[in-house]
């Protein structure tokens, strides 16, 4: 079996204090088109919503564009795959509390490194930015492949719906609520806003089926 290729992002993705925001790309894509595959993912993570989390409401597949501009630029320098899968796959920083991506706190492994490669500290990992212990609560399998994989796209957008609604009912279409929901994702100010800003951009140039409005 041949050796998985990988790459580390710069910040530090979902679920941490102190995280660094997607500011080396910032501007570069406000105009550009979202690959299909991703809009795929963020579109049918929404549509199977109901099943997962019946009294989740409101919750539009941009919110979760929005995410994954921020975690991620959509995935930007990896391919996708048919089945959704990502080369290289995508890794945050180390979790050592060494400043790296932002992060001071350090994050003791939490997995034996089955996610991350990394046995002594987490780190985030796929297009959403999943720490381990995030993944083992939200993680979804939405390609019924029989596993669920932070680095599929599909898999990783039903995952970070349903981390955006939590596990009592909500209304995401109160612009309260989905702030609060944001930021229990990522505890910061600054990241709630470039996120919700990101939604309301993709809300006005894309329709609720994907589809790009001119």
């Amino acid at each position: 079996m041949g050796s998985v290729r990988q790459r580390t992002l710069g910040w530090v993705g979902a679920g941490l204090l102190g995280v660094a925001l997607l500011s080396t790309l910032a501007g570069r894509d406000r105009d550009e088109p979202i690959r299909p595959e991703l809009v795929a993912a963020y579109v049918g993570a929404v549509e199977r919503l109901p099943q997962e989390m019946p009294e989740c409401q409101g919750l539009t597949w941009q919110v979760l564009a929005g995410i994954g501009r921020v975690e991620s630029g959509h995935a930007r320098g990896s391919e996708i795959d048919a089945d959704g899968g990502t080369d290289p796959r995508i890794y945050g920083p180390r979790l050592d509390g060494s400043g790296a991506g932002g992060n001071t706190t350090p994050v003791a492994d939490s997995d034996l490194g089955l996610l991350d490669g990394d046995e002594q500290f987490d780190r985030a990992v796929g297009p959403m930015q999943f720490i381990p212990t995030s993944w083992e609560l939200y993680g979804r399998d939405a390609t019924g492949e029989g596993d669920a994989d932070p680095h599929n796209v599909y898999d990783a957008a039903l995952a970070a719906a349903v981390h955006l609604c939590g596990f009592t009912p909500i209304d995401l279409s109160d612009r309260d609520e989905l702030r609060r929901a944001v930021l229990r994702y990522n505890q910061s100010e600054r990241y709630a806003d470039e996120v919700l800003e990101h939604t309301d951009r993709y809300a006005e140039r894309y329709a609720a089926d994907g589809t790009r409005l001119e």
